[in-house]
């Protein structure tokens, strides 16, 4: 989902839109996914998307339903994240969910479209240290190049504070 920043929506706005999904008065449901595929790839970007909110216990609940409809390595692999997330280790669950998503079951993306795209959303939401976290994860799986003249560029902007160029950067090399 893209950042609504203030000048697409007010604060003002997002207290009537919660006020207004609160009054639903619903419980928790799934929408069901009857291919386990697609299913299975929309609960790792879920559970990617929690851990980057440190979202633990949602987390979790994502990768119990991978587990539910994986089979072999892979449902190891996602029994490895659940205990690195319950043992703490946020950032090694995170990791082990963004390689699965740049694999081949994860619909072609490059570690450059991952950790470029974390990267750019967090520059997007203003934070710098996470941005540069993503980049810094990207180098250590590239060979020295072009990329890396490209992320020391973005880098170079992101310590200046200029942002907006960094943007344009991270976007230039995710397109590459």
């Amino acid at each position: 989902m893209p950042i609504y920043p203030p000048a697409k929506i007010s604060n003002a706005e997002l207290v009537q839109i919660t006020t207004y999904i609160d009054s639903l008065n619903f419980e928790h449901g799934h929408v069901s996914i009857e291919n386990p595929k697609l299913a299975s790839f929309q609960h790792h970007w879920m559970a990617l998307l929690a851990l980057e909110n440190e979202s633990t216990e949602d987390a979790v609940h994502h990768v119990d339903h991978i587990i539910d409809v994986v089979e072999g390595d892979h449902r190891s692999q996602m029994i490895d994240v659940n205990e690195s997330i319950e043992a703490g280790d946020i950032h090694g669950g995170t990791h082990i969910i963004q390689t699965m998503l740049t694999g081949d079951t994860g619909r072609g993306l490059t570690s450059v479209d991952i950790s470029g795209g974390l990267a750019r959303s967090s520059v997007q939401s203003g934070d710098v240290d996470g941005a540069m976290h993503h980049l810094d994860h990207l180098l250590d799986t590239l060979s020295a190049g072009t990329i890396s003249d490209q992320i020391g560029t973005i880098n170079s902007l992101l310590d200046s504070g200029n942002l907006p160029d960094a943007v344009e950067e991270l976007d230039r090399l995710i397109k590459d």
